[in-house]
This record gives C-alpha cells, sequence and structure tokens, in this order.
C-alpha cells in the first residue's frame, strides 16, 4: 500500500515525483562540480586536519585517510549515478513507468546506509568542537546555538531525503494498484463483449 497519497506541497505523486527528479539531479551536478572544483588535494588537507583534532577516533578515520582517493572517485561515480537515476525516475513518473522509478529508490537505500557511518563521525566531531575542546579562553571552539543549529538542519535534511524516497516508492505502488485495477475491468469486461459479439 501507498505509504503517502500527495507529495510535499499537496502536488500529486506524479508531478512530485517529477519535481524529485529534477531537485535530484541538479543536487547531484551541483555536489559535483563542488568536489571538482575544491579538487582532490584539497579536501584531502581538510581531512586530514579534522582527523588531526579526533585523537580518540583515530581508529574510526583511519580507513577514510587511508582509501581517500578510492572514497573521492566513489562519491563522483554515486552522484553520476544519480544523475542518471534521478532522471529515469523523471521519465518513469511521467510515462507512469514504475521500473523506471526503482533505481533511484535502491539508490536512496544505499544512500542512507552508506552516509550513516560518515555522518556519524561528523557529528561526533562537531560534539568535540562543541564539548570538548576549549581554546586559550577555556571555551569551546563551536558554541552550542551553531552546535544545536547544524544537528538540526542535518536532521531535516535526512528526514526530507527519507521523505522523498517515501513518495517515490508509494507513486511505484499507486501505479501498480492502477494497473491491477484496469487489468480487473478488462477481465470482467472481455466475457460481455463476446458475449454481445456472439449474440450479433
Amino acid at each position: 500500500m501507498p505509504c503517502v497519497y500527495k507529495c510535499c506541497l499537496w502536488f500529486s505523486l506524479r508531478l512530485g515525483n517529477i519535481l524529485i527528479a529534477v531537485f535530484s539531479t541538479v543536487k547531484s551536478l551541483i555536489l559535483i562540480g563542488l568536489l571538482l572544483r575544491v579538487g582532490r588535494d584539497k579536501l584531502w588537507t581538510i581531512l586530514r586536519t579534522i582527523s588531526s583534532n579526533l585523537e580518540f577516533t583515530n581508529e574510526n578515520t583511519e580507513f577514510i585517510t587511508q582509501k581517500f582517493h578510492s572514497i573521492y572517485m566513489f562519491v563522483i561515480m554515486f552522484y553520476l549515478i544519480n544523475c542518471i537515476t534521478s532522471i529515469m525516475l523523471g521519465f518513469g513518473a511521467y510515462l507512469c513507468n514504475r521500473c523506471l522509478c526503482f533505481p533511484f529508490i535502491i539508490q536512496q537505500i544505499a544512500y542512507f546506509i552508506l552516509g550513516f557511518y560518515p555522518a556519524t563521525i561528523f557529528f561526533r566531531y562537531l560534539s568535540f568542537l562543541a564539548f570538548e575542546s576549549v581554546d586559550e579562553e577555556h571555551r569551546a571552539k563551536l558554541s552550542l546555538p551553531t552546535f544545536i543549529g547544524i544537528v538540526t538542519t542535518g536532521q531535516l535534511y535526512v528526514a526530507f531525503m527519507l521523505y522523498l524516497t517515501v513518495c517515490s516508492y508509494s507513486f511505484t505502488e499507486v501505479v501498480r494498484i492502477l494497473r491491477k485495477q484496469v487489468k480487473k475491468q478488462q477481465k470482467h469486461a472481455a466475457p460481455t463483449i463476446f458475449k454481445n459479439n456472439y449474440y450479433y
């Protein structure tokens, strides 16, 4: 059964999924552009700086620092594939073809699974800056309101992306139910047509 029957702002699921496809494609292109513009070397420097401040999680960041170049290329390829699956979602919604929507849904699930580990490290780093690190004046390097704002924004973003995934899944369920109803009506209508033709 569908989880939702309307998309955000009361759009229909069909129109909503077309908008989701556009949003996801633009988001992926922007992230790829940022990754390429900032560059692998600068990102490596930033990662090493963060890692040096995480003495308590060196074992957690060790894998990322050792495999950084492979992870960098994987992220770019991941978002390139996301562009493709988003375009497929848009065509799937436009053509009411549920098969074209499934690659996007599967990749979104993979997105949440793969993103859990780096997100945990990132929020642990924010906690370190807000509650454990101190500067020369014995104050935290990250103020509590800023910490709350970043964490809240991150959680809202995750909830929003999860909601978009639910909308995409619901659209496939609506298409499945409608097609099932159409086939059922055609099945019941066929004997009647045959009977009418027989008498004429």
